[in-house]
């Protein structure tokens, strides 16, 4: 939404582009930073010169045609020009006991790198890597990439193993799996007890929830959320509502599946709705909140 590239703007760099496929994030970027952000994808923009540094924070987990893309990206950058890439970091994964499990599998990220796999993607398209770290990232509690490339004319061949991360990824899974363990013993309980049920959150861990626990023999009323292009569409044969429909079902339990906004969540429920019935949640440290 442009916060990133408003850090170049207060340092003092006045020719600055932003590319957003949504919308609704690129007229925030633009009201709340006054950057020049247009609306679209790299496959569709033709700049006028090229760029002598081009960032992509948070980007090639989502890019199906990795090759494709990152070819596209180079065109775009003059000779010794910079690259800069933020993603997840891979290795990091399976270090720690997750917050929430499986988060890092989110639907929508469908690549996971670590520094070997993104020097095996680049250096085949003509970059060379000057620095790599991994950060923490408090917001989620996980570790990013960050990665700074020069664009060359030279293209490596070689090509590195990344043992390392398919090690990661086993031990985040197996770490995810114990994690889930009291969430299965919650499921278990809110189907026993057959009481009315509303879920908020229709995103990848209430799927996995539905499947991999007792959670879909629950008696679900109705399932939250906030994100308009869910709303309406079926989750397990169940409609995905706005959350105004609590209104709907006084008396019910409410199942908070998501542990980085739940407090918010129970707050939207209490503050705003004046919601006076059961919640429950997956916090750390909290299974029920009334």
């Amino acid at each position: 939404m442009g916060h990133f590239l408003s850090r170049f703007k207060a340092a003092g760099l006045h020719e600055l582009l932003g590319i957003e496929p949504s919308l609704a994030a690129a007229r925030l970027g633009k009201e709340v930073h006054g950057l020049e952000i247009r609306t679209g994808t790299v496959d569709a923009f033709t700049p006028a010169q090229p760029f002598g540094l081009v960032t992509l924070c948070g980007v090639l987990e989502h890019i199906a045609d990795l090759k494709a893309s990152v070819r596209r990206i180079a065109d775009l950058i003059e000779e010794g020009g910079h690259l800069f890439i933020a993603v997840p970091d891979a290795v990091a994964f399976g270090a720690s006991p997750p917050a929430e499990a499986f988060l890092e599998f989110a639907l929508e990220h469908i690549n996971f790198f670590s520094a070997t796999s993104l020097d095996n993607l680049l250096c085949a398209m003509g970059f060379e890597k000057l620095d790599v770290i991994s950060q923490h990232n408090d917001f989620y509690d996980n570790h990013y990439l960050l990665a700074l490339y020069r664009k060359t004319s030279r293209a490596s061949e070689s090509f590195r193993a990344d043992g390392e991360s398919a090690d990661s990824l086993r031990s985040y899974v197996n770490l995810s799996r114990q994690t889930l363990r009291p969430v299965e013993e919650l499921a278990a309980q809110l189907e026993e007890s057959a009481e009315p049920l509303l879920i908020w959150g229709a995103g990848s861990l209430t799927s996995r929830l539905l499947c991999d626990t007792r959670l879909g023999n629950a008696n679900i009323r109705g399932i939250i959320d906030r994100n308009k292009n869910l709303q309406g569409k079926p989750l397990l044969g169940v409609t995905i509502s706005a959350p105004e429909s609590v209104m709907d079902h006084q008396g019910a339990t409410i199942f908070i599946a998501s542990t980085t906004y739940a407090e918010e969540i129970r707050n939207t429920l209490i503050r705003q709705y004046g919601w006076a019935g059961r919640i429950v949640s997956l916090a750390p440290g909290v299974t029920e909140y009334r």
